[in-house]
């Protein structure tokens, strides 16, 4: 017994897609969020580097500024990097910071110098990252000029926090050296010796002074000396450095010093392209070697923002943006790949298709090629006669004939046998064909 019910709906139609039509790929729409964002990522990378290169830029160029009295002389370098002060002087100057006529100049302006500048400046502003000076005479001590404008001018370098040191004692040889493709930049340079360095360069005899005694004309010796080279050499002693100290004090020089690419360093100073290395100068000081065996063609270094140790320590410092550029162009990789894998199956199977249609449009075709072949596999040239042989080369030479040609073939040839049979019956010899002239016929 059926009991009434609520009656089932009768299955949708679902729509037939003809098996030749080609599928539509629609690309998801978290692949194109993906590439947008990596092509704003790789702009905002691409003016990162640019700053980067800049970054560097600012490290090994000198920076002079100047500040008249009652201003503030500011000194800042980037970050991961500190300031060197390579001079300072605070005086007299009525080009720049003076309101009085010319006519009042007076002639002892050279004369109007604060000896203690440079080391008031290296108290308030070396290894500091920014720094902040008022401009006044009460700075500098007494004021050797009262009641005239002056300024002070500073000039300094953005020391990176990681630079090679090195610490030479008195009477020994410096020997600086750097790889290929680098030379060298010195950031700072002091001979002489300090009250708290008790362990460097000293005996127990020895006499140490009674207070700090320094001299940083040494960072101008040793630039004239070392810069832009490949390989420097020079013997540490009074010569070279002069005597800041009392006799009998062991000095010792110490050097702060960076190997900088090629590229970067000759951007900054295009004369360094123009220097000729010699092989060996004066004093044991050796230049940029080349080796005569070597290839003479040019080589080019690889400039990618600087060299891998700078990309390295761009991606150590910025992590995230590292991390995040390396899933994009992962992300990208396999994007490509499955696009080519989608194109490739499309045109595959559009291409068995066509395959497929062209066989349709020509059924016969590839059985009446089979049949020829057959045919021509049979035959037999050494046992057949003559009319068998005609037969078979109109055959191999025509494989396909309608019924009405094979028909008039068949009569043609009919006819030729029995004329030949006649002729032979009038002749009076025998009836039988011989073989051979079949053959000849």
């Amino acid at each position: 017994m059926l009991l009434p019910g609520r009656a089932r709906q009768p299955p949708t139609p679902q729509p037939v897609q003809h098996p030749g039509l080609r599928r539509q790929v629609e690309p998801p729409g978290q692949l194109l969020r993906l590439f947008y964002c990596t092509v704003l990522v790789c702009s905002k990378e691409i003016s990162a580097l640019t700053d980067f290169s800049g970054y560097l830029t600012k490290l090994l160029q000198n920076h002079t500024t100047y500040a008249c009295d009652g201003d503030y002389l500011n000194l800042q370098c980037p970050r991961h990097s500190t300031i060197s002060v390579q001079s300072a002087f605070y005086g007299q100057d009525y080009q720049m910071c003076s309101s009085q006529k010319p006519a009042s100049q007076r002639e002892d302006s050279l004369t109007c110098v604060a000896a203690t500048t440079f080391q008031k400046v290296l108290d308030e502003c070396q290894n500091q990252r920014a720094c902040h000076l008022l401009v006044n005479s009460r700075v500098f001590g007494p004021d050797l000029c009262p009641g005239s404008s002056k300024y002070l001018l500073v000039s300094f370098k953005c020391q990176p926090n990681e630079l090679k040191n090195k610490t030479v004692c008195e009477d020994q040889e410096l020997k600086l050296h750097c790889h290929e493709s680098k030379f060298l930049n010195i950031y700072s340079a002091t001979y002489g010796r300090r009250t708290q360095e008790r362990d460097i360069c000293s005996s127990k005899a020895e006499r140490l002074p009674p207070f700090d005694c320094l001299s940083y004309s040494a960072l101008q010796v040793l630039s004239r000396r070392c810069y832009g080279k490949q390989r420097c050499k020079i013997i540490v002693n009074n010569h070279h450095f002069g005597s800041p100290c009392l006799p009998g004090v062991k000095k010792y020089l110490t050097v702060t010093y960076a190997c900088v690419p090629k590229n970067i360093l000759t951007a900054i100073d295009p004369a360094i392209a123009n220097l000729k290395p010699s092989l060996k100068q004066k004093d044991g000081e050796y230049g940029i070697n080349f080796d005569p065996s070597g290839s003479k063609v040019l080589r080019k270094d690889g400039i990618l923002v600087s060299n891998s140790l700078a990309a390295f320590a761009y991606i150590r410092a910025h992590p995230e943006r590292a991390a995040l550029l390396f899933v994009s162009s992962v992300c990208i990789g396999l994007a490509l790949t499955l696009c080519a894998l989608v194109i490739r199956e499309s045109c595959a199977k559009d291409f068995r298709d066509l395959q497929l249609g062209r066989e349709q449009l020509v059924p016969g075709s590839d059985k009446v090629e089979e049949d020829s072949e057959d045919e021509e596999e049979e035959e037999d040239p050494s046992e057949s006669d003559f009319p068998g042989e005609l037969s078979g080369f109109c055959r191999t030479s025509y494989p396909i004939y309608s019924s009405i040609e094979a028909a008039e073939l068949a009569e043609r040839i009919e006819r030729r046998e029995q004329i030949i049979q006649e002729i032979w019956m009038n002749s009076g010899l025998d009836t039988s064909l011989p073989r051979n002239m079949g053959q000849f016929y």
